[in-house]
């Protein structure tokens, strides 16, 4: 493929790439993050391609800097035409000689002392994540070994990376008010408890502030929506887009979609969206909880949601007055949860459906009980 043999350079010409960095073209965007992916060896040319037409852009539309460079451009690119006796480009084509009249022109600002100019144009044009990229304090881990991947921060936290993803993350955080790390793909995060130093993950455009706890997310570039799900603890999830418009706003989290175990939030990318449910395979969170514990013998209903409830953290809503006559009689085990609340609404004639992470129960009652449990008799 053509692509194995481009430079930095090269990357920063090609129509299709500019189409992704430039333009934000999804169908771009997919094509080279899988690339990326699947040519670990070029990911730092392509990163540093994307900063160079970026901040190629912003320099472009800088009032400072968009002479001189149109000037440079306009003197280089009237030789090639004049030697070749080709027509002179259109000014917005992007071509290696430009770059390289860029790269010239950086130089000369930095040697002359503009440091300052040529920074402003970097850090109003690159993403926090392309920032972190140029910075020594912070360590880059793609795993590319086909397994998860454990990175053990030095805060305590551990994060298990899946195949083709990529974390960002300083190497120290002790001088730091918080603990910010940037996520590309899908991660497990064991996150060490430090109230004082809260943690925040970035994944795309959804940002996620935990405490400590133990989450998953996913967030691939490819993926038209980003997954965030709890196992233990509680994070509040929200949209780094709405945090940057809402810029005032101290404390955007308080705001965000709160989850708590068994929960997840999915984040449609399209429209800046949330919608919050239960994930796919709730787990037992209660270690106290046993295998007997499932075991019903002529237990009211109301006790059996109880149990429930307590074993995956969920909520359980239904109507006790009108169930009070229902008992259950199941010997359940190691069943799924949903598995189980089939089985107990197929045993007591009622239904349930999942609104809002919550568990809804719908029933028309028992009737009149057949047997109850004793009840104890006070002389």
């Amino acid at each position: 493929m053509k692509y194995l043999n481009f430079s930095v350079e090269d990357f920063a010409a090609d129509d299709f790439f500019i189409k992704w960095v430039i333009e934000n073209d999804f169908e771009a965007g997919r094509f080279w993050e899988e690339y990326r992916l699947q040519n670990p060896q070029k990911a730092h040319a392509i990163d540093n391609a994307r900063i160079l037409l970026l901040n190629l852009r912003r320099a472009e539309q800088t009032s400072q800097a968009s002479l001189p460079i149109a000037r440079m451009w306009r003197n280089i690119e009237t030789q090639i035409n004049d030697r070749h006796g080709k027509e002179k480009q259109p000014s917005t084509v992007f071509i290696p000689v430009r770059l390289a009249a860029t790269i010239a022109l950086i130089v000369v600002i930095l040697t002359a002392g503009g440091y300052g100019i040529a920074w402003k144009i970097r850090e109003q044009t690159a993403t926090p994540e392309q920032l972190l990229t140029q910075s020594e304090d912070f360590i880059e881990e793609l795993n590319t070994t086909g397994g998860v991947l454990k990175i053990h921060l030095n805060d305590g936290s551990v994060v298990s990376l899946e195949n083709n993803s990529r974390l960002k993350y300083r190497k120290d955080y002790a001088s730091q008010p918080e603990r910010k790390v940037y996520l590309t793909g899908e991660g497990y995060f064991d996150i060490a408890k430090n109230p004082h130093k809260p943690f925040f993950v970035y994944a795309n455009e959804v940002v996620t502030k935990v405490l400590g706890t133990s989450f998953r997310i996913k967030a691939y570039h490819q993926d038209k929506h980003v997954t965030v799900s709890v196992r233990h603890g509680k994070v509040s999830v929200f949209s780094a887009k709405e945090s940057r418009r809402n810029s005032t706003t101290p404390k955007p989290e308080i705001n965000g979609v709160i989850l708590t175990p068994n929960q997840q939030v999915i984040y449609q990318r399209s429209n800046d969206s949330f919608e919050k449910a239960l994930v796919e395979k709730p787990e037992v969170i209660d270690t106290n909880i046993q295998k007997a514990n499932f075991l019903f013998d002529n237990e009211p209903i109301g006790n059996v949601f109880h149990t429930l409830e307590k074993a995956y953290g969920v909520e359980i809503i239904f109507e006790d007055v009108v169930m009070q006559n229902c008992f259950l009689t199941a010997p359940l085990g190691n069943e799924p949860l949903f598995e189980k609340l089939k089985i107990i609404c197929k045993t007591i004639g009622a239904n349930y459906e999942l609104i809002d992470a919550k568990i809804v129960i719908t029933s028309k009652g028992c009737g009149k009980p057949v047997s109850k449990k004793p009840i104890h008799q006070y002389p």
